[in-house]
């Protein structure tokens, strides 16, 4: 079976799951802004860099920019057709987790490349993980379906001011060469920034395999966005998110009560803003 590339062929999908007696996708508390990510590497695919540089600026109005509008839609339609398990909002996001990979409840979860490895003792021996590009609003978004959210998840850095820049630089010269690359990249299940790390059979690892794939396909069409982490915000988000996968709240309040986390962040003049261009 092909993976859905838009929201709505994910629709489908999740009616066919639940005629299977499956769910198309399932959460954790902890983690419910996992669906943030996911609608935010959407919208971005959809709408290209307008969207991108409005929320990373914090931008006004910015959570009701078409294409995020398209995207927390598309995830609504799913939520109230019932093909997101209920109770993610009093479950631990690891145990979660498990329901996807051990005890295969629901067939899709928006993860990152960590997730193999956080998850493998409680994976099924069977289970053979892959990932694929964020879902698109339609069928002809500004940026490729090949286009992925990916980025370097662990900054390093050496201080100009430090006692001793150069046995730090010597430190990062070590943890990015060949060697320490791919045994971080065959110990983590993770891709690293250094090429050729990762051999054809992902080190065994499915997951591992289809990551490598997708940055190939992906070439230069990648992004990111720091506005969430710069800012500190995922902790309040988390509250709308959860009551929005429940059920409880829809996309409409969903919208405003992340805009107003926005907003919050923006009018806060002890809030040194980092503009993104």
């Amino acid at each position: 079976m092909d993976s859905p590339k838009t929201w709505e062929e994910a629709y489908e999908l999740g009616g066919k799951a639940k005629s299977k007696g499956k769910f198309l996708f399932l959460w954790g508390k902890e983690a419910a802004t996992y669906y943030q990510t996911l609608v935010i590497g959407s919208a971005i695919k959809e709408g290209g860099d307008e969207v991108r540089l409005a929320m990373d600026n914090l931008k006004e109005g910015c959570w009701s920019l078409p294409a995020v509008q398209g995207a927390i839609k598309g995830l609504e339609k799913i939520v109230k057709a019932g093909y997101v398990k209920p109770g993610g909002g009093g479950t631990a996001f690891t145990a979660a987790q498990a329901q996807w990979s051990q005890n295969q409840d629901a067939l899709l979860y928006p993860s990152g490349s960590w997730i193999e490895n956080e998850m493998k003792k409680q994976t099924k021996a069977d289970f053979k993980m892959t990932g694929f590009p964020e879902l698109t609003v339609s069928s002809s978004p500004k940026m490729p379906y090949e286009t992925l959210h990916a980025a370097a998840g662990e900054p390093f850095i050496v201080p100009s001011q430090g006692k001793n820049k150069a046995a730090g630089k010597e430190l990062l010269r070590i943890m990015l060469s060949k060697e320490a690359a791919t045994n971080f990249a065959k110990t983590r299940l993770a891709p690293t920034i250094v090429k050729g790390t990762v051999p054809d059979d992902g080190f065994g690892s499915t997951a591992l395999q289809s990551q490598t794939k997708m940055l190939t396909a992906a070439g230069d069409n990648v992004f990111t966005w720091n506005f969430v982490d710069l800012y500190g915000t995922n902790q309040d988000m988390l509250v709308p998110w959860n009551a929005f996968l429940s059920g409880q709240i829809d996309a409409a309040a969903l919208t405003k009560q992340l805009q107003g986390i926005t907003d919050k962040v923006r009018k806060d003049p002890s809030v040194k803003k980092v503009e993104v261009k």
